[in-house]
């Protein structure tokens, strides 16, 4: 049986485009982590970054049809994110109640306060590598994407317990791997990511 083709990004924005739901929640399936990253690293808490997250879905929603490069969707998710993020940060340092008057008893006060500064540029690079890195993956057969992301994701992951996780030979894991990874670089190379 052959495995349908994975979407492109400009094939989601197309179809979002087109009102189809399934695109569109696939669109922000591929890109949650990369939106919900963002302020959970400034310090905001679960429910502030859940409010980030919708607010650059609604903005995405609202912008998408002016997205023109849809390879950089997810470095206009990075800064709105930041943007939002700080919004919201400062929201949370405006709103906070005043600190309670204190006894020479008492030991340090310290209330949870999110850091209302941006993301520093190495955090900002890491974050959108990883969301390229992520998206490049969706963009394989599920067969290759399972394969590398078992290789990914544990540093110490070797070819018996690979093939045994996913019920393939074992001399077929290095020459699948290959031929995966081969993709990859196809697809970040399209990219402008990879030589």
């Amino acid at each position: 049986m052959h495995e349908p083709e994975p979407l492109t990004e400009s094939d989601l924005i197309e179809r979002c485009l087109r009102d189809d739901d399934a695109a569109w929640r696939e669109l922000i399936a591929r890109y949650q982590g990369l939106i919900y990253s963002v302020p959970r690293r400034m310090g905001l808490g679960p429910d502030d970054a859940a409010d980030v997250f919708q607010s650059v879905c609604v903005l995405l929603y609202q912008r998408l049809g002016s997205v023109h490069d849809p390879q950089r969707l997810g470095g206009w998710l990075l800064t709105t994110a930041s943007r939002e993020a700080l919004r919201a940060s400062r929201r949370a340092r405006r709103d906070r109640p005043a600190d309670p008057p204190r006894s020479d008893d008492d030991g340090p006060s310290r209330l949870d306060v999110p850091d209302a500064r941006p993301l520093a540029d190495e955090h900002r690079e890491a974050i959108e590598r990883a969301q390229i890195l992520r998206s490049a993956l969706l963009e394989l057969s599920d067969r290759c994407r399972t394969l590398l992301e078992a290789f990914l994701r544990e540093d110490d992951a070797n070819y018996r317990d690979v093939a045994r996780r996913l019920g393939i030979p074992i001399g077929s894991i290095g020459p699948t791997r290959a031929r995966c990874f081969a993709r990859l670089r196809a697809v970040l190379r399209t990219r402008g990511l990879a030589e």
